[in-house]
């Protein structure tokens, strides 16, 4: 006899949810979405630092004001910076901003977001970052695995490095974020995987197989779990996060139709 699924919605205090790669890009705007649908409590995860900025930076609101503005701190420091060193400031503190952002969207939709810097693919740091979690507020009821990065080049110029990079964030990130709920009894697991897992996608043998290995995964561990809703999202590109303004360009050459942000949150609450 088929076990009932047990719902998120069934824990009146609100659902703890933990979400890899949750703070910023395509799955923040889902997780926003799903905010706004019942009472729950984000446990984001993922790799920015949340730097802190000054009066001077905080006025700046784009990548070329930002530089400038950093560049005249390192001048008035007597600091000699690289253009490099700049870029790199920049992309942190948007990044940053990107993550207070989204914690702040779903405590307006309604829900409790918390962030926590740390590496999916880092074990001990992540059991001790879920250990808070469950101190916070009690066991872990679901679980979205989302973080990912690129590193596309063909088979002949990709190196062990960025192999190793792009598979473990997706494979070794998902066993230990498993591994770390193991005792929670979670309802709810959702992966995002791609549809070039299942077709195959040039310059991503490594994002290919990453994702394949999360369909295999959502298959077994539903098997395993059946009071567990488990679903692993066979995504195409999306309207932002990893894919570029040229990758944009790329797929409009090829016909593919990227998925708004909107309209991917709503698929993904569906």
């Amino acid at each position: 006899r088929r076990q009932r699924q047990m719902c998120i919605r069934d824990r009146p205090e609100g659902a703890v949810i933990v979400a890899s790669g949750g703070a910023r890009g395509v799955t923040a705007a889902t997780l926003i979405t799903l905010a706004a649908q019942g009472t729950y409590r984000f446990a984001l995860l993922g790799r920015t630092a949340l730097a802190e900025e000054s009066a001077q930076t905080q006025g700046a609101s784009d990548d070329a004001s930002l530089k400038r503005a950093l560049l005249q701190e390192a001048q008035a420091r007597g600091e000699a910076v690289s253009p490099a060193s700049l870029g790199a400031r920049a992309k942190a503190l948007l990044a940053a901003r990107e993550v207070r952002a989204t914690v702040d969207a779903i405590t307006a939709a309604g829900s409790t977001a918390a962030y926590i810097a740390v590496s999916v693919t880092d074990t001990p740091a992540l059991t001790a970052a879920l250990n808070q979690v469950r101190t916070r507020w009690g066991r872990i009821d679901a679980v979205v695995h989302a973080a990912g990065v690129l590193a596309d080049r063909r088979i002949e110029d990709k190196t062990p490095e960025q192999f190793e990079r792009v598979f473990s964030t997706k494979v070794a990130g998902l066993r230990a974020l498993l591994d770390a709920t193991a005792a929670d009894d979670l309802k709810l697991l959702v992966m995002f995987s791609s549809v070039a897992a299942r077709y195959g996608n040039t310059g991503q043998v490594d994002y290919a197989m990453a994702n394949e290995v999360l369909n295999k995964v959502a298959w077994s561990y539903a098997a395993q779990h059946p009071n567990c809703r488990v679903k692993s999202l066979g995504w195409g590109p999306w309207k932002g996060g990893m894919v570029t303004p040229q990758l944009e360009q790329h797929f409009a050459a090829m016909g593919v139709s990227l998925i708004p942000l909107a309209v991917g949150a709503q698929m993904m609450l569906d």
